[in-house]
């Protein structure tokens, strides 16, 4: 099946983006937050596209452990991506729950003598 990847019980942190299609529809991408030490013991951040089983949805900013995945390669407009594929993972931390962004502002209680309209 290819390279197997584990994470060797170091967490790593799952990001996760809500997208539009064109044709009105959504779906979502993730992807892995890795980093190393360059020469100079600086720390240099770099995102690894990420898929998940069919079913499976994973929180924005999740903590897991990855103890079975493996590199595949899609093509998407012509173009060749690296993706892991992550097949088995436990989650450490569950991340953040995003809600549904209505666009309206939240106001907090007891502000409204202090708005100029009413």
């Amino acid at each position: 099946m290819g390279l197997k990847v584990t994470t060797d019980g170091k967490p790593v942190t799952v990001y996760r983006k809500e997208k539009d299609t064109q044709n009105g529809g959504k779906f979502t991408t993730y992807s892995i937050g890795i980093s190393s030490k360059d020469k100079d013991g600086n720390w240099v951040n770099g995102y690894l596209d990420a898929q998940f089983k069919k079913g499976v949805e994973v929180a924005h900013k999740a903590k897991i452990n990855i103890s079975n995945s493996f590199y595949t390669v899609n093509e998407y407009n012509g173009k060749k991506y690296t993706k892991i594929f992550v097949m088995d993972f436990e989650v450490v931390d569950p991340g953040e729950v995003q809600s549904n962004d209505t666009g309206f502002m939240n106001i907090p209680d007891g502000l409204d003598e202090e708005l100029p309209f009413a």
